[in-house]
């Protein structure tokens, strides 16, 4: 389905934020808050 094609878009984006030194709780808010 296409649930899960979105929640792997969202694990790359924390991960390659996580690999910049970023805040990866800024997607993980944005992925709760598009619920």
């Amino acid at each position: 389905s296409s649930d899960i094609k979105t929640r792997q878009k969202y694990v790359n984006l924390i991960d390659s934020v996580k690999d910049s030194g970023g805040t990866a709780h800024v997607f993980s808010s944005m992925h709760v808050s598009g619920e």
